[in-house]
């Protein structure tokens, strides 16, 4: 198992640099977009991980699995970006409203108290 793990740590770590840098800038911008739409530096900061490591992963499937999304290599890795941006982005939005969900079912019930 711990060997599988480090082959993808491994393999994700192993990207070009364009890649990277293709991935850096499509994440920086989904950032600012969605910093803009909904006003908050923490909601901001939560979603980047998520949407890091979609990248991250979309790369790793595509060079396992052989996936070209197009002929050429740069908008290959636009196209690979943002396939893995999404799904993360989707992925850590659901994980968020989960644990909201999970939260406000373990909140204790309790006698409101009128002034």
């Amino acid at each position: 198992m711990l060997d599988v793990l480090s082959d993808v740590v491994r393999d994700v770590l192993n990207i070009d640099g364009f890649s990277a840098t293709m991935l850096a800038v499509m994440v920086g911008w989904s950032a600012l977009l969605l910093h803009i739409a909904v006003e908050s530096k923490l909601y901001t900061t939560l979603y980047l991980p998520g949407m890091i490591l979609g990248g991250l992963l979309s790369f790793y499937l595509a060079r396992t699995f052989g996936i070209q999304l197009s002929p050429y290599r740069d908008a290959n890795a636009i196209m690979l970006s943002l396939s893995g941006i999404v799904p993360g982005f989707v992925l850590t939005l659901l994980a968020i409203r989960l644990m909201q969900w999970v939260q406000e079912r373990r909140r204790p019930l309790t006698i409101e108290t009128r002034l």
